[in-house]
């Protein structure tokens, strides 16, 4: 037997996988990798066995299960960490699948870390065996070596060492048939290595005492040599965390599903280590995932999730937001808590400990007063009310035998009971204020139509809609608002409905989900609605159903969903108690200028605004057809507000900054006039011209700064001249050109004369003799960066190239849909990083009438990612394609209803915003998942 193994060991690249629960056995599961590799080692060999597990054999890869099932078939064992977290774990699951498909039961080897595992007879006893997959039922046909390791996990080193006796004896048993010999044969044999090794050891010492004197010697040497030890190291060290982070963000982005705060917080981690192509794009994924989101209010350290394993007591459910959007209140199951939170603070503001009590599976509810003063608490067993400020009881009342709460008015100022006979057939309604005490049990209807009525007295008139149509809706799949009924169908199709004239006046199959859509609820104003899955994704709609756009991510189903007055703050649950707070329209990818919503052309197109930040990132100057805008970004505050002299100022005006953004110029009441940028005092004044390269020198003179622009000629051809305060010179004559933004480098691709891209620096005021390269093909668009060291040129296909204007290499755009895709583009550059931004307009035969910003590394060409703009277009060029950076953080465009978004660009905003959101690795997590020496704080 020991033969044919080894045998089959020279064919395998593995001698055995192991299978675990990160989240449970990582720690367990390294131990034993460790204890494999090193027992009975030769000491000329680097292991005694090659043992695959995923985090250290494995590369970062889009294709992940594809490398696991090429290690699958390269392993002769199978070794499961079986605990009832890797029972339950999808991939463990699937491992576990091949390897039936594949091998027989008697390379498949057990190690117990924690559940139960109980054999009976002919198979394993299911009633009592929690740690293992019901898959592997029946599958044995006799009782397989499974080896118990389910010490208590403390922090002593030794226990998971081969110093440990108990320890050694199951690593003992489990390599056992690995290696194809007895398990004391096997113990003896690593004693019997240990000691060569030392007798090795020993008179490698003797030999090194020898070498002492000729080490002295060479002592000159290895000064020498030190330098180059040094880089060797720290290259290594390089590359040990370039492979840790890109293992870290293929992790965070494994969890974002499962537990969206850690995945938040290891693509952060991942960033700390290294900045590379495949890191930034796991932490700009993580920002889109939660661009909505404010926080967790309670959030649980598992999931139970709905296969049978128990729901912990006083875990959340019923969420309910307070009229002046201060609080929210948790209903909680079986222990009739309710908890407030405070929004502004995301801290615990209070705990209401009511004498209420439910199922494990039914939460208490609350209903705020309109003044927001007191909480009625229902249970279908009695109410409760409080007064919230002092969180005081003012009364609480039981249910009549007989009957059950089941509708709470929406003021809370009455609640709803039935009265149920013996085989729940409903019998009369119930209904008392909630104002006192002594308030009577007032009877309002009997027979079939009791509960109806009990809506008219209690719910309204929207309840009576919602119930109209509740055949076609789920559970939960109902909400009123504004006259309206909005109800979410098992089809997952949304419908809204006019209660007044009963007649459906939108609807909308949701998208974007492989799951059944569990929760929904629509604000008061009926403007916004939030609806969550049975995998814990939640979208927004607007009122009109027009608008879908995804919005956060819980890690269970989605079980109770509250939406403010105007939509501005949602607070959602899931099954398994987490609770997390919304800001629908609130968007974390960019800020919008405050005030600048609404700009729209008469045909609803948005306005074309000109957007040109000062070199410093720090001012931000808005040309518009009637006026020009100064404002400072830091702040998001509109500064001064200048008359514009017709719409000639969008085209003709130059750079209008001095390179040290003290200074800016705007043309007004028919003259071009400098100003100091912090005071607003006039510096410098010309007379304009509705010429526009004489506007352009008068820009240029009264900021005294040179500027290159172009001049159309009567004969359709095009002269680049350079204009300043000693004149004006021409600088050549062609028949076409494509010039980029503006800035204080400039860049002109010649398509007539020598197909050239001519870049001039006017960092220091003045023109002088310009860098460029030849082209391959004509550009369409073209940007330099603010260092005038790179140039990024983009053709009418999908060709697009980053240029080092130093090197004259060039870097090909790779990625994305391609620009072929795109009806208009440009680009910019942010700062002196190695990121470039685009913004498109999608073309005219596109799904998807939405621009896009999307962010490139220019070092290796790579996407990073692409932001949608949230909000759909009629159709292509509604929204200008225009981008404009500032600095090296902030990228600006005009929206589809005419607002400047800012939007956060740089890595380090990303990883700021997360951190914000859901904090820092705590102690356990980075000792599970940074590698050592790099483990502490990321935020």
């Amino acid at each position: 037997m020991a033969q044919s193994e080894r045998g089959a060991a020279g064919r395998k690249a593995y001698d055995a996988f192991i299978s675990y629960s990160h989240a449970r056995d990582r720690a367990i599961a390294v131990a034993v990798q460790r204890a494999l590799h090193r027992l009975a080692r030769p000491w000329y060999r680097p292991r005694a066995l090659r043992v695959f597990r995923d985090e250290t054999s494995l590369s970062a890869s889009p294709h992940l299960w594809t490398s696991i099932e090429q290690a699958l078939a390269s392993s002769r064992f199978f070794l499961l960490m079986a605990s009832p977290e890797a029972a339950a774990s999808p991939w463990v699951r699937r491992e576990i699948r091949y390897w039936q498909e594949h091998r027989d039961q008697s390379t498949f080897l057990v190690v117990v870390t924690s559940g139960e595992v109980v054999w009976s007879g002919d198979d394993f006893d299911w009633e009592r065996t929690t740690a293992l997959p019901p898959q592997l039922g029946g599958w044995f046909r006799e009782e397989p070596l499974w080896i118990p390791l389910d010490q208590d996990r403390s922090d002593d080193d030794t226990r998971l060492s081969l110093r440990n006796a108990g320890f050694r004896a199951a690593v003992c048993r489990l390599a056992a048939p690995v290696h194809g010999r007895a398990p004391d044969e096997l113990d003896g044999e690593d004693v019997r290595q240990f000691r060569v090794a030392s007798r090795l050891r020993r008179a490698a010492v003797a030999a090194l005492s020898l070498l002492l004197v000729a080490a002295t010697a060479l002592g000159l040497v290895a000064v020498r040599q030190r330098a180059v030890a040094i880089g060797e190291r720290d290259r290594a060290e390089q590359q040990v965390r370039i492979a840790s982070a890109r293992a870290l963000a293929a992790e965070a982005d494994g969890l974002a599903a499962r537990d969206p705060v850690l995945a938040a917080r290891l693509a952060v981690a991942a960033y700390r280590l290294d900045a590379s192509p495949q890191v930034l794009a796991s932490l700009m994924r993580a920002v889109d995932r939660h661009r909505h989101e404010v926080g967790f209010l309670e959030r649980e350290p598992t999931t139970p999730g709905s296969d049978g394993r128990a729901f912990p007591d006083g875990r959340a459910g019923d969420v309910r937001i307070s009229p002046d959007d201060r609080l929210v209140a948790v209903g909680s199951h079986s222990t009739g808590e309710v908890r407030l939170w405070d929004v502004a603070t995301g801290d615990l503001a209070a705990t209401l400990r009511t004498d209420l009590r439910t199922g494990s599976r039914e939460s208490v509810r609350s209903t705020f007063s309109p003044d927001g003063e007191r909480l009625v608490i229902t249970a279908s067993g009695g109410f409760e009310v409080w007064h919230v400020a002092d969180r005081r009881r003012l009364l609480a009342r039981e249910s009549p035998d007989g009957h059950q709460v089941v509708q709470t008015r929406p003021d809370g100022g009455a609640v709803g009971f039935l009265e149920l006979d013996r085989t729940g057939v409903t019998v009369s309604v119930h209904v008392t204020a909630t104002d006192r005490a002594d308030a009577p049990f007032e009877k309002v209807a009997d027979g079939p139509d009791a509960e109806r009525v009990l809506l008219e007295t209690v719910g309204g008139p929207e309840a009576v809609a919602a119930d109209a149509v509740m055949p076609d809706a789920i559970e939960s799949g109902v909400a009123a608002s504004a006259h309206r009924v909005t109800v979410l169908s098992a089809e997952s199709r949304v419908e809204t409905w006019d209660v007044a004239g009963g007649r459906k006046v939108a609807s909308r199959q949701l998208s974007g989900t492989t799951g059944r859509w569990s929760a929904l609820d629509t604000s008061d104003d009926g403007t916004t609605v939030v609806v969550g899955d049975d995998r814990g994704q939640l979208v927004v709609l607007d009122g009109d159903l027009t608008q879908e756009w995804p919005s956060g991510q819980l890690t269970d189903t989605s079980s109770y969903v509250d939406v403010n007055r105007d939509g501005s703050l949602a607070a959602v649950s899931d099954i398994a108690g987490n609770v997390l707070l919304l800001r629908p329209h609130d968007d974390r990818r960019f800020d919008v200028l405050p005030g600048t919503a609404g700009r729209l052309e008469p045909d609803g197109d948005a306005e074309d605004q000109r957007l040109v930040p000062s070199p410093d990132g720090r001012w931000l100057l808005v040309h518009r057809t009637r006026a020009t805008e100064l404002w400072r970004l830091d702040d998001r505050r509109l500064v001064a507000e200048y008359p514009a002299d017709a719409d000639r100022v969008l085209r003709a005006t130059p750079m209008p900054f001095t390179a040290d953004s003290r200074t800016f110029a705007v043309a007004s009441g028919g003259r071009v006039v400098a100003r100091d940028v912090d005071t607003l005092r006039e510096v410098a004044s010309e007379p304009g011209s509705s010429d526009l390269v004489e506007q352009a020198s008068a820009f240029a003179r009264v900021l005294g700064e040179e500027r290159v622009v172009v001049r159309n000629l009567a004969d359709q051809s095009n002269e680049v001249v350079v204009v300043g305060p000693r004149g004006e010179r021409p600088l050549f004559t062609t028949t076409n050109v494509t010039d980029g933004p503006r800035g204080h480098v400039v860049v002109i691709a010649d398509h007539g004369g020598d197909q050239r891209v001519h870049v001039w620096d006017l960092r220091d005021g003045s023109a002088d003799e310009p860098t460029g390269f030849d082209y391959r093909a004509e550009p369409a668009v073209v940007a330099a960066s603010p260092a005038a060291d790179r140039v990024v040129i983009g053709g009418y296909g999908p060709e697009a190239e980053v240029v080092d204007l130093a090197t004259a290499g060039r870097t090909r755009l790779v990625g994305g849909s391609g620009p072929a895709a795109w009806m208009l583009t440009e680009y910019g550059f942010l700062g002196d990083t190695d990121l470039l931004v685009q913004h498109t307009v999608p073309h005219r035969d596109a799904n998807d009438f939405r621009n896009r910003l999307l962010v490139w590394h220019t070092g290796t060409g790579t996407l990073v990612g692409e932001w949608p703009e949230p909000t759909r277009q009629r159709a292509p060029g509604q929204q200008p394609y225009h981008v404009a950076v500032a600095g090296d953080h902030t990228a600006l465009t005009v929206r589809p209803d005419g607002s400047i978004a800012a939007w956060h660009v740089h890595p380090e905003a990303w990883a700021r915003s997360l951190c914000a959101t859901f904090g820092d690795l705590d102690e356990e997590q980075r000792r599970l998942h940074q590698p050592e020496g790099s483990r502490g704080p990321v935020c």
